[in-house]
């Protein structure tokens, strides 16, 4: 039978790691987790209570090392890749099997799910055969597989974004490492120094009432619908740096936990960055 190996890289990740590991642990045959030597909690624990091979490894700004290490240590045929914060909709967890009994293809590509944003589909490679390729970039790292060799799916993955729900800090943290990563591959113009500056200007917006936030949101969300804003480059591009020096950071940075007001409004937030993110790609002429 065609052997299924589990890799999950991991940090700081005990809140989430049991309940995916109930829920994948009867689907695949071997377990391997890589997990930051960094960590503070009880990640290494519970993965060792599950049988899984763990592999303790230094953090060098690249999650795409991470990702290899685990393919490293792995012996499986074909390996399928979760965050701990991911899990599989039950129709591709009983496909699973049948998905890796082919020659035709090196790897699956599914629609994600964020249960938190509403993107969708946000297609990812997570299932591919052992030794078909490797892990690249430092963060929003992907496969090196031939696209040709690559078969998407209707099958999905539920991804719950977690670290939304950290505190302040750790959320700040994060975003600050992914604005620092993504500047080193190129990925952004945006660095930290920046980053950071464009996040204390959002102090006056978030400092104004509640009722005057989620009344510009909804304002922003109505001019973004509007057709004629594509027919009026000036005004839209006006429209969508109000938008990206608002709510897209504020989204970013989930802040509103950082005080009761902006708790409240969390929903309304939600709802909106669902609704218009698509927005921030369209063509200003």
């Amino acid at each position: 039978m065609t052997k299924l190996s589990l890799n999950m890289i991991v940090k700081d990740e005990e809140d989430n790691l049991k309940e995916c590991l109930d829920k994948i642990k009867e689907a695949v045959d071997e377990i391997v987790i890589v997990i930051d030597s960094r960590t503070k909690d009880r990640s290494e624990e519970i993965a060792k209570q599950y049988g899984a091979k763990v592999i303790k490894a230094d953090w060098h700004d690249s999650f795409a090392e991470h990702r290899n290490i685990a393919i490293d240590n792995s012996t499986g045929d074909w390996i399928l890749c979760l965050d701990a914060d991911e899990e599989l909709e039950p129709k591709l967890k009983d496909s699973l099997r049948s998905l890796i009994e082919t020659d035709k293809y090196d790897a699956y590509r599914f629609p994600r799910r964020n249960l938190v944003t509403g993107d969708y589909p946000d297609y990812q490679t997570r299932l591919f055969r052992r030794g078909s390729g490797r892990w690249v970039r430092r963060v929003h790292e992907v496969l090196n597989i031939p696209p040709e060799r690559v078969c998407t799916t209707n099958l999905h993955i539920i991804h719950k974004q977690s670290w939304m729900r950290k505190s302040p800090q750790i959320q700040y943290e994060r975003n600050m490492l992914y604005r620092r990563l993504e500047k080193m591959e190129g990925l952004t113009n945006i660095g930290e120094d920046e980053f950071e500056e464009r996040v204390n200007e959002l102090s006056e917006f978030l400092n104004k009432p509640k009722e005057e936030i989620i009344s510009l949101l909804v304002q922003g969300q109505n001019l973004l619908k509007q057709e004629w804003l594509e027919k009026n480059p000036k005004t839209y591009d006006e429209i969508i740096d109000f938008y990206q020096n608002t709510i897209n950071y504020l989204f970013d940075l989930s802040m509103w936990h950082m005080d009761p007001k902006y708790k409240e409004i969390e929903d309304e937030v939600i709802r909106f960055c669902a609704v218009s993110y698509t927005h921030l790609t369209l063509p200003t002429n």
